[in-house]
């Protein structure tokens, strides 16, 4: 264990009311009471999607008069957890806008903590994870959106996605006309449309086999099931340092600049389920590295080879056309970050609507959780919306909560 650890471990014996909070958060088991550890309410509500899944949201007010309405979405494998499992509310982006006076809605793809119900569809038949990229793009994001305005009695949005919510926002927008004129401004944090090929022989092995062969190996549901296994029977010191490690290995990722107090907040509350399709749909689109594109369904043969064979110039799959995207784009970035190829993103992007913003020898998961989330990042998303969101004060407009408001033992789905 670094040294730098030792010492932040030894700080927190010595401040047993910071380690209380630090372990309250760690062990909270929802949104819901993440949010009261740090003095916040936060109401849960259900999206309906035009295919039959249900999407749980959580929403923050602000305690004065709202400046505006930020809907924050999280990456691969996570839920809106993420945005608020942090030591203190100033670590916290969710936190430090509702203190700004927005209101901020957090939102989850189907399949998640949050999302496994479907209205027809057990959450453990093949059929209920038969999802990817594509589904979040066409229908939940597009939902999700229309049911915070609708609910918030708003125009527009502001959008904030971490790394997939980048991705499926990119995608949404670029094939949703209208769903442009309902976000005003996305910002992207940690964003990527085609990452680079990265990690260990054997993960690049994996990402460039065929669906089939991914399917074999990790079945039609489920990804990585059993880490929610490892979570409940390891001490969480011992499931830190396994995320830690398996980071390192599979992403290079250091995570320096993330303090121990927010792995033990954040890690605790970092993995949530998806699908294999979404993964497999990963996988595609990196081996491709040429842009976000719908899942291909014609690589069915078992170790790369497909279907179109050598008729392949007479099939393409379809790529999102991100250039059609018209919202204004807000690009932030660790330039450390191998999820990221900046100069990529630029050029499939509309030329003249995209802002760029670095951070400092930053990687992926520091974008939300490193040290200058609270001195750096969210300060400048909340001095973006300063600019870009109208400085009159909205006046909220109280709603009957109780007729939308799902109760918290909604959380309590059964286990696949």
């Amino acid at each position: 264990m670094a040294l730098p650890t030792c010492i932040e471990e030894l700080e927190l014996e010595a401040d047993p009311e910071r380690k209380r909070k630090i372990q309250e958060v760690s062990e909270a088991i929802s949104f819901g009471d993440i949010c009261r550890v740090h003095g916040y309410q936060s109401a849960d509500f259900l999206v309906a999607t035009p295919d039959g899944y249900m999407l749980g949201i959580q929403r923050i007010l602000p305690k004065g008069p709202r400046k505006g309405v930020v809907y924050l979405h999280h990456g691969l494998l996570m839920n809106s957890e993420i945005w608020v499992a942090s030591p203190e509310p100033e670590d916290s982006i969710a936190f430090q806008l509702v203190d700004a006076g927005y209101e901020v809605w957090l939102g989850n793809n189907r399949g998640n903590k949050y999302s496994r119900k479907h209205l027809d569809r057990a959450p453990n038949s093949r059929e209920f994870w038969n999802f990817c990229i594509d589904e979040f793009a066409l229908y939940d994001i597009p939902s999700t959106v229309d049911y915070i305005l609708k609910v918030a009695k708003a125009e527009n949005l502001v959008y904030i996605g971490f790394s997939q919510g980048s991705a499926q926002a990119f995608a949404a927008l670029s094939v949703h006309p209208e769903l442009n004129e309902k976000i005003s401004m996305f910002i992207a944090l940690g964003p990527t449309l085609a990452p680079p090929s990265f990690g260990p022989r054997i993960l690049q092995s994996l990402i460039g086999a065929s669906p089939s062969f991914l399917y074999h190996l990790f079945g039609h549901r489920v990804i990585l099931r059993s880490t929610v296994f490892w979570q409940n029977v390891m001490l969480p010191k011992l499931f830190v340092t396994m995320i830690d490690w398996s980071n390192t290995i599979l992403f290079q990722w250091k995570s320096r600049d993330i303090s121990w107090a927010q792995k033990m907040t954040g890690y605790m509350h970092l993995y949530s389920y998806t699908s294999v399709k979404c993964v497999v749909h990963w996988f595609q689109i990196i081996a491709r590295g040429k842009g976000i594109h719908m899942f291909d369904d014609s690589e069915l043969g078992p170790f790369g080879s497909s279907i179109v064979g050598s008729n392949a110039m007479f099939y393409q799959v379809p790529f999102y056309p991100t250039r059609n995207i018209t919202s204004s784009i807000e690009l932030i970035y660790g330039d450390d970050d191998n999820l990221v190829n900046i100069d990529f993103l630029e050029a499939n992007l509309p030329a003249g609507k995209v802002g760029t913003f670095k951070v400092e020898g930053y990687e992926h998961l520091e974008m939300i959780w490193g040290r200058k989330v609270r001195s750096v990042i969210a300060p400048h998303i909340i001095n973006l919306l300063s600019r870009h969101v109208s400085p009159k004060l909205i006046e909220y407009t109280e709603i009957d909560e109780e007729k939308i408001r799902i109760q918290e033992s909604a959380h309590a789905y059964a286990e696949i």
